[in-house]
């Protein structure tokens, strides 16, 4: 079973990677500054996403 681990920044409260068993980085994050801040972009093995919002926070575009 795959196992997934997260690294978590406690300062701003927010996920900025996962990593597998051997500590490989899997997926980095980039979010908005601030607590619980939005997603902006995510990199999984090479290929990028951003994520688009609309006026009432939510995700309605996940573009690569």
């Amino acid at each position: 079973m795959a196992v997934t681990n997260y690294f978590w920044d406690e300062e701003d409260d927010n996920v900025l990677a996962e990593y597998d068993d051997g500590g490989t980085i899997t997926a980095s994050y980039v979010n908005e500054p601030g607590q619980y801040g939005k997603l902006l972009s995510e990199d999984r093995s090479g290929t990028d996403r951003n994520y688009h919002y609309d006026v009432q926070g939510n995700t309605t575009k996940l573009t690569a």
